[in-house]
């Protein structure tokens, strides 16, 4: 289960997700998720999976930045803050997201609490 909205007070888009996640969950979230910061001129995204549990392989976080990220548009000065997850499996996951995406020259960071990847994301 995910719930994928704009705010508009803070200018970011918010995607959490709850529950079991696998791939096809990744690729449509982001073609929405894009989209919805397309249509609102925004760069910033908060990735809340704290309580994700995944079905995601390394493969499906690879092809993110290598090849939908650029097929779909992601604007390489856009900054996408993780809200790490509970559960290890989810959580090295998205350990090596960070360090896919960063590799590949986007701005992705990890943070342990949703208020310290908002403070991240929200600054300037």
């Amino acid at each position: 289960m995910w719930t994928l909205e704009y705010n508009a007070a803070q200018h970011f888009v918010d995607l959490v997700f709850d529950g079991l996640t696998n791939a096809e969950d990744v690729r449509r979230t982001t073609t929405e998720g894009l989209a919805l910061g397309r249509r609102h001129a925004c760069r910033r995204y908060l990735l809340d999976i704290e309580r994700m549990q995944s079905a995601v392989s390394f493969l499906t976080i690879i092809d993110l930045p290598n090849r939908q990220y650029i097929a779909e548009g992601l604007d390489r000065r856009s900054a996408i803050a993780v809200v790490l997850p509970f559960e290890p499996a989810a959580r090295e996951v998205a350990l090596f997201y960070e360090t896919t995406m960063l590799n590949r020259g986007f701005e992705a960071k990890t943070f342990p609490s949703r208020d310290e990847a908002l403070r991240w994301l929200l600054r300037d």
